[in-house]
């Protein structure tokens, strides 16, 4: 009897493994089903930012708020979650809490949950929304780096790499288009606000105001508002062939290493890159002065052959399109 249906149950079990298409009842079922799964992922990503947002707001008020919040966030992230003793925290929190205590580096940590809070915001804001915010904060960190020293080291701490991440577990946020950094200008500023005023729907008198913000709060960086004047007085007085101290007093400031690199690299590059935003806005008889100003009183500048290039690409007349005829088209088929 067994050898009878044995025969029989051996192909029903083959076609029991048969690949099963999926019916269109099956498909509106999976595609609610996952719909309901992204809602919850959803959901829970929200929660945790706005949890986030709701804390950073309260310990970026102050400097003396962002170090307790950051020594609370570092207890939980590293002792309470891997089942450390509480213990070696109070150890721990005696041996470092004067160095996080200081003025620069709680200020630093004040600013880091402000970089974050604008990377959360920008989630959900548009970019044209998040352009005023972005600038205010951006002249907050450069006032803070001039007012509180030692500050600007903690400033070029990555952010999203900080224990503030890590308790809110804020790994999937992306502060881009971002700068890596709050003291980071040029990456706020290139990926940010003058890509916005590039854009053919914005004025060249946006893009060429949003320019001048730069640069101020590039020189106010490099404390160099007063140096400044006195460098450009300097080159000019160079290219009219008086190498003279003229009028200077002995008792004039003089500029740090840092800021003499500023005013003879950096800002002659940053006010090139101005002139080629704005020639390429329209604004193109205006810019080709400019650029030989730029070029003439930096002739020792490592990017004057470059500049020189580009600004004989400009002079040089565009060659008109030339459109093949059909004769011409049937004539170099024939060759």
């Amino acid at each position: 009897m067994n050898r009878l249906f044995l025969p029989l149950l051996f192909p029903l079990s083959l076609l029991a493994q048969e690949p099963q298409p999926m019916t269109e009842v099956d498909r509106e079922r999976a595609l609610e089903r996952l719909a309901k799964l992204e809602n919850s992922f959803f959901d829970s990503t929200n929660d945790r930012m706005r949890s986030a947002y709701q804390a950073f707001s309260a310990a970026s008020r102050s400097n003396v708020l962002a170090y307790a919040f950051f020594m609370e966030a570092y207890k939980e992230v590293n002792f309470v979650r891997k089942d450390r003793p509480l213990v070696e925290y109070g150890e721990w929190r005696r041996a470092n809490s004067d160095k996080f205590k200081e003025r620069a580096q709680s200020t630093g940590f004040q600013m880091q949950l402000k970089f974050l809070m604008l990377a959360i915001e920008s989630t959900y804001t548009s970019r044209e929304d998040m352009l005023p915010k972005i600038e205010a904060f951006l002249a907050e960190v450069v006032a803070i780096s001039a007012e509180v020293t030692g500050v600007t080291r903690h400033l070029r701490q990555d952010p999203i790499k900080s224990v503030f991440v890590e308790l809110y577990h804020l790994h999937d946020l992306k502060p881009d288009p971002f700068g890596k950094n709050p003291i980071d200008l040029g990456g706020f500023y290139e990926k940010v606000i003058l890509d916005h005023y590039r854009q053919e729907n914005q004025s060249l008198a946006a893009l060429r105001e949003a320019w001048e913000r730069r640069l101020t709060l590039h020189v106010r960086m490099a404390r160099s508002e007063e140096l400044l004047l006195r460098y450009e007085d300097r080159q000019e007085r160079n290219n009219l062939g008086d190498g003279g101290n003229g009028n200077n007093s002995n008792n004039q400031e003089e500029p740090t290493e840092g800021q003499e690199k500023f005013l003879s690299d950096a800002y002659p590059k940053l006010r090139w890159a101005m002139a080629q935003d704005l020639y390429k806005k329209g604004d193109v008889r205006k810019q080709i002065a400019a650029m030989f100003e730029i070029a003439e009183r930096n002739r020792g500048h490592e990017d004057v052959d470059e500049w020189l290039a580009q600004l004989r690409k400009h002079l040089q007349p565009e060659e008109p399109e030339t459109v093949e005829t059909p004769e011409e088209a049937l004539l170099e088929a024939s060759l």
